[in-house]
């Protein structure tokens, strides 16, 4: 699971979950969710320690595959 599937199933709220768990901006999650962004690696840790639903793969490769750069 990604930031872009938490958005599609919460919405803005678990955006803003993830935000207060991480410290993170609420609008740069939501650009890292609809792909305008990537995650920070620190960022990514805390993440991924906040919903264990995340997977480090998921942050990154959704990313690629818009780019088209993944197969």
């Amino acid at each position: 699971m990604n930031l872009h599937d938490i958005y599609e199933t919460e919405g803005a709220p678990g955006l803003a979950r993830l935000a207060a768990a991480t410290g993170a901006n609420p609008q740069y999650l939501y650009q890292c969710a609809t792909g305008r962004k990537e995650p920070s690696p620190r960022l990514a840790r805390e993440l991924i320690k906040a919903d264990s639903r995340i997977t480090l793969d998921a942050l990154y490769l959704r990313g690629r595959v818009s780019q088209g750069e993944a197969a």
